[in-house]
């Protein structure tokens, strides 16, 4: 009864997780679009290539989850470290709504990514 329960959080993590890096994944590419466009300190090539690394490393995740993969844990620790950073660097566009709510999206990701690898790992 006790491996059912645990079993079963750790399934209800698991999809709570999904959803948060495909929430990220779609967040960082409208974000990356939206810094694009804007231009000036959007647009240097370190915050792009990070939100584009947030990006790819969150659908990536997904995918590693979705499939159970055994190198999900690991993805996900990756992922959670590239959120947290895309987090930190989105808080220098203070007055920015936009990307301000990228580093919201990335913070949920971060969290439930670290949960994850937390979970199957430690």
């Amino acid at each position: 009864m006790i491996n059912m329960r645990i079993a079963q959080r750790q399934e209800g993590a698991t999809e709570n997780c999904i959803q948060s890096c495909l929430d990220c994944h779609r967040v960082c590419l409208e974000t990356l679009r939206y810094c694009l466009q804007t231009g000036d300190q959007h647009s240097e090539y370190g915050f792009i290539r990070l939100l584009l690394d947030c990006a790819n490393l969150s659908q990536m995740a997904a995918k590693f989850m979705l499939l159970a993969s055994e190198f999900h844990p690991r993805l996900c620790e990756l992922c959670a470290l590239a959120c947290e950073r895309c987090v930190v660097e989105c808080a220098q566009f203070t007055d920015d709504e936009r990307i301000q709510h990228c580093a919201t999206i990335c913070r949920q990701c971060a969290e439930t990514c670290q949960d994850i690898s937390t979970i199957h790992v430690g």
